[in-house]
């Protein structure tokens, strides 16, 4: 995302036509003028993701004077209206205007240093320097408006490319890019405005890229305060960063990362402008005293400054990714249907790219330093700004398209390191090529950008934004299991992984000039190899180096390197700097060949057998650990998960052979000791239940639970559990006097009041579906409740407890439902 410098544009000739400044949608930026463009510049390659030189800007004046006194204008006429005063917009911070050089005399010519100053402003150390955004209306040379109403200024926004994407398939292929050329000069008139993010959160100052997902700025971060205000607004930060400690927000919490869990952003309108203007506040006071004080404002706001990025308060250089719509209007127009689809589709990735890159901090990975929806601009990402080039353009700029051995495997291993560490983070990348990869012009670290359509380790098909079946990624660094729509994994990074080292090393693309259908048939046949080899471009490799490449892009997932077997392959490569061999210069005869491919095939056998041993050994130990593990569960009363473990247990020793009937000895005597542990925790759970319900005088649940826990009980052997058993006999011993009480209750309760419950609820499904019911039905219904009133007055309420009571009224309301049914005019 490095930008060029800019080459000072040389003065119009005296005789040049008047050209108005460009209209843009932002505050725009005062232009000089510049000689046409000699040739347009290169056009981009939306579909590699490499980065367009950027238009070269006039230089920005100094002072609002210029330094050469310019040809007098002719007078004006005399029947010209006065002059207007420019329009100015306004900064971040206000400047004075410079002292003005003495110029000829000539007619007045409106200018930015005729608006009347503000009060000059004190730059705080850590504020970016001022921006002059000041533009007249009226440029030199150019004639004043004839006399008539003021014309309408209109704001009309800059016309850029078209942003084009095919569906289903994200990034498709493009033809290959040329050389990197030298930067053409732009016209000034073409120059994009400067554009201010809300709250004054950062400047946007100069376009570097765009794509298919919409636009790369270079920008400034004005206040890192409001960027804080903005993340809290949307739930990733507390407000008490701010101290906002009053607000009726939940409060986030903070996961085994480190991270904050996202909460419900803020909806509520005066709750927002809270958290904006307590940000600019803050900000402000900070300012002030930094100044006075650097050591006691750091400690004053350590609490707001922990939550910025060291290197926003260090170097505010930022990048700026904005998500534009994905299909021109012309198009959009045509099938608005698509347009609400694929733009839907573009909002959802951008933000879930956000959501990747917050969970990521590595040196080898773009830093990411929030997300800003602005209401003119859009959806910003603001990004690590880095200088540099992408891998792609460092390739393109050799001669033979390749780098040295020595460093194509430094820049593998630090993004095998970068990947590594996304993995363990839950993150997949899905999208590894050269375009992606920024080498920094600092220290020449690899940096892994673009996780646009990365995706989580563990997503479910409803957190999945791509449909199954369908595929995302450039087509010819792809995944064969990409190709097909299945399921992607680690190793589908490791595929990628080798096709980019497999480029780095030979100068040439794994897959190129093929046309797409050509390039998914090769790719997703397991049958058919690739187009070329490693050794085949670069027949001096090492073996190791080789096989480092080619198990990594095998086509099999299975048999691919995992990425702690690469990185540790690759690190020995580069300690003993094994990149390449010297040949024989013998030629091999038929029979030496025949002889090695003897020796190979043998070898392959007892690799075989050594593989199957070691795997029969592997599997033992496994179920060791298992059984050891249920053992561990056991002690730490974690009886439901030693249940679970022990019966998977069971099913793997099963299909053993029989030399292995110690280990199913021991299975068997687990499961044992699993079942009785289970069923004595049970017990005893229902005994405390039971005992609770004793003091509470609820005597029907005291009899249910006791009966519950006896048959725990009796599942265990006589001898032994001595004290599950000692503390059933107390509580039964309590409930005995109050058991015939309890009978006759619950006969009571299950043969009346609930059969006289599901008879109303008959009862009314007929009366709401307009069908008669029999008055003789309402009447042997009135008869139980009757029969079961008379039961319940041979009991002694105090006997059974609160449920006495409960019951009676139950009854009582049954009685007076079935009264008032009574008069109903379908009851017959």
């Amino acid at each position: 995302m490095a930008a060029a410098a800019p080459k000072p544009a040389p003065p119009a000739p005296a005789n040049a036509a008047p050209k108005p400044p460009p209209a843009a949608a932002k505050i725009p930026t005062p232009q000089a003028p510049s000689k046409p463009a000699s040739a347009a510049p290169p056009p981009h390659d939306v579909g590699s993701g490499s980065r367009p030189p950027a238009p070269q800007p006039a230089p920005r004046p100094e002072t609002r004077v210029p330094a050469a006194a310019p040809k007098p204008a002719p007078p004006a006429p005399a029947h010209a209206h006065p002059p207007k005063p420019p329009v100015a917009a306004k900064v971040p911070t206000p400047q004075p205007p410079s002292k003005p050089a003495p110029e000829p005399a000539k007619a007045p010519i409106p200018t930015a240093s005729s608006r009347p100053a503000d009060p000059p402003a004190e730059e705080p150390p850590t504020l970016p320097p001022p921006i002059d955004l000041t533009m007249p209306l009226l440029q030199e040379n150019e004639p004043e408006p004839a006399p008539g109403p003021a014309p309408e200024i209109k704001i009309v926004p800059v016309e850029e490319p078209d942003l084009t994407i095919t569906l289903p398939v994200a990034d498709e292929e493009t033809p290959p890019k040329p050389p990197k050329r030298p930067p053409v000069e732009a016209n000034a008139a073409s120059k994009p405005p400067v554009m201010v993010l809300k709250n004054k959160i950062a400047v946007l100052e100069e376009r570097v890229a765009h794509g298919g997902f919409g636009e790369v700025w270079a920008g400034r971060v004005l206040n890192p305060f409001a960027l804080v205000g903005e993340r809290i607004v949307r739930g990733e930060d507390s407000p008490k960063a701010l101290g906002l400690d009053d607000l009726p927000l939940p409060e986030p919490t903070v996961g085994e990362d480190g991270l904050v869990r996202e909460t419900e952003p803020i909806t509520d309108p005066i709750l927002i402008q809270k958290v904006y203007d307590a940000a600019e506040r803050l900000w402000n006071e900070y300012l002030e005293k930094n100044t006075a004080d650097p050591e006691r404002a750091r400690r004053e706001y350590h609490q707001i400054l922990e939550l910025i990025d060291p290197y926003l308060l260090e170097s505010p250089r930022i990048a700026v990714k904005i998500l534009k719509p994905a299909l021109p209007a012309d198009q959009a127009a045509k099938d608005p249907a698509l347009a609400l689809q694929v733009r839907n589709e573009s909002e959802r990735r951008f933000i879930k790219e956000n959501q990747l890159l917050r969970r990521l901090r590595h040196p080898n990975i773009v830093r990411r330093f929030g997300l800003v929806i602005d209401p003119e601009i859009g959806w910003c990402m603001l990004l690590d700004f880095i200088e540099g080039d992408d891998l792609d353009q460092v390739l393109r700029s050799l001669p033979n398209h390749r780098l040295p051995p020595a460093k194509a495997a430094a820049k593998a291993l630090e993004i095998a390191e970068a990947l590594h560490y996304a993995h363990r983070k839950g993150v997949l990348h899905r999208d590894l090529k050269p375009a992606n990869i920024m080498l920094s012009a600092k220290d020449g670290r690899a940096i892994l950008t673009d996780f646009g359509i990365g995706r989580w380790t563990d997503e479910s098909v409803t957190q999945a934004l791509t449909i199954p079946g369908s595929m995302v990624g450039t087509p010819r660094y792809m995944a064969p299991e990409q190709i097909a729509g299945e399921k992607l994994t680690e190793r589908t990074d490791m595929y990628q992984l080798g096709t980019l080292l497999f480029e780095m090393l030979t100068g040439q693309p794994a897959y190129a000039g093929l046309d797409q259908t050509t390039l998914f048939t090769m790719i997703a046949k397991s049958d058919v190899g690739h187009p070329s080899y490693v050794r085949e471009l670069l027949p001096e490799i090492s073996a190791e180096l080789e096989s480092l490449v080619e198990v990594a892009r095998d086509k099999d997932p299975r048999n691919r390197w995992d990425f702690e077997e690469f990185i540790e392959k690759l690190r020995a490569i580069i300690a003993n700097q094994r990149y390449t061999q010297r040949r024989s210069e013998r030629t091999l005869s038929q029979a030496d060949v025949k002889r090695a491919y003897r020796r190979v095939v043998r070898l392959r056998k007892e690799l075989a057998w050594r593989e199957h041993r070691l795997g029969t050994e592997i599997h033992y130990v496994r179920l060791q650990e298992g059984i050891r593990d249920v053992r561990r569960l056991l002690e730490e009363k974690k009886y439901d998960e030693a249940m679970a473990t022990v019966e998977e247990l069971s099913k793997e020793v099963q299909t053993l052979p029989d030399r292995y009937a110690p280990l199913k000895e021991e299975v068997s005597r687990l499961i044992v000791d699993v079942q009785l542990a289970v069923s004595q925790n049970r017990a005893f759970r229902m005994l405390a239940l039971a005992a609770g319900y004793l003091g509470q005088k609820n005597f029907p649940a005291v009899g249910a639970t006791l009966n519950a826990a006896e048959q725990h009980i009796h599942s265990l052997p006589e001898a032994g559990y001595v004290d599950v058993r000692n503390v059933f006999r107390r509580l039964r011993d309590k409930f005995e006097p109050y058991r015939p009480f309890v009978e006759v209750f619950n006969t009571v309760t299950n043969s009346f009041v609930q059969e006289v419950a599901r008879g109303l609820q008959e009862i009314y499904q007929l009366t709401s579906a307009l069908q008669p019911v029999e008055e003789s039905r309402i009447r042997g219904l009135l008869e139980k409740i009757h029969a079961a009133e008379i039961l319940l007055q041979s009991i002694q309420p105090d006997k059974i407890g609160p449920a006495y009571e409960k019951t009676v009224k139950n009854l009582h309301d049954q009685r007076d439902a079935l009264e008032s049914l009574r008069g109903s005019r379908q009851v017959k």
